[in-house]
């Protein structure tokens, strides 16, 4: 049997359909929408502790309010300063909530992702593999393997982070190059994106599957799906500039259903990226 890349996306896009991958990864979009409520209230948060306890802040919001005051006269800047004001005193028990919030839905998205890759590797839910006793192991299991796998997450942001201010400070120091500033920064943003998301689909196509599976095999389906999503991204970025700016309903709209489209097409990568890891283990890595 051929092992060429043709044959192996040929037989992942048969297993894609034949598993009805399509209907899991819609159905992943959901919890991930779900789980964005919690992170917004998370950045409300967060922006409301930076403005009651960093005078940075604090002194550029009253910039913000001079200007709106002088633009938009003082009865918006009044209302402006109530919101801010409520969102200072309650950061912190916003911070809690939305901190809770987020690790239960992030669990449940994980939790989903396990599922179906059981589906894609046939084998049984938990509630139906076995004796009671073995269902209530391999159910907190599969929610400790979630917890994990959501810290994990969490560790691999804050490195995202770091990695991004790190990219902006090569950016800055790489301004005297031939190339342009910008040019240079973009090609660090992109590079440093694309090393991220391997191995971030790396990580899951290694972990989320319920067989062991080696790093080899998971080494194509992570790069295919890191350069999908580094397209993704960029066409997101292209369609924000382009048609971001209007202030209008329909520019709002038109946002969210991009950023909905974008959430289905990694989605779709994603589960077609275990399809492939599953097709190059079975053919490279025996049974």
């Amino acid at each position: 049997m051929s092992d060429s890349l043709p044959a192996l996306l040929r037989a992942a896009w048969l297993e894609y359909e034949r598993d009805r991958a399509g209907y899991l990864a819609v159905a992943m979009v959901y919890y991930a929408i779900v789980s964005l409520i919690p992170l917004l209230l998370l950045l409300l948060a967060a922006l409301g502790l930076l403005l009651r306890f960093s005078p940075a802040a604090a002194e550029a919001e009253r910039q913000m309010l001079l200007r709106i005051e002088a633009g938009f006269g003082p009865d918006v800047s009044v209302t402006v300063t109530r919101l801010l004001g409520s969102l200072e005193q309650e950061s912190i028990i916003a911070t809690v909530i939305s901190l809770g919030g987020l690790l239960m839905t992030a669990s449940v998205l994980f939790g989903h992702l396990r599922l179906s890759f059981r589906a894609i590797w046939k084998y049984e839910p938990p509630l139906v593999s076995g004796p009671m006793r073995v269902v209530v192991r391999v159910t907190i299991v599969e929610r400790v393997i979630a917890f994990t796998m959501v810290l994990g997450g969490a560790g691999l942001l804050l490195s995202a982070l770091a990695l991004i201010a790190a990219t902006q400070w090569l950016g800055r120091l790489l301004g005297s190059v031939p190339l342009p500033s910008y040019m240079a920064e973009w090609l660090l943003t992109t590079m440093s994106s694309l090393m991220l998301a391997l191995i971030t689909f790396a990580c899951l196509f290694k972990w989320l599957p319920p067989v062991p599976i080696r790093w080899r095999h998971v080494g194509l389906a992570g790069l295919l799906c890191a350069v999908g999503w580094v397209l993704a991204s960029e066409l997101l970025a292209l369609y924000s500039v382009w048609f971001g700016k209007s202030p209008s309903a329909y520019g709002a709209v038109g946002g969210l259903l991009a950023i909905m489209l974008w959430m289905n097409i990694v989605s779709k990568l994603l589960f077609f990226g275990a399809e492939l890891c599953k097709v190059v283990a079975v053919r490279k890595g025996g049974r």
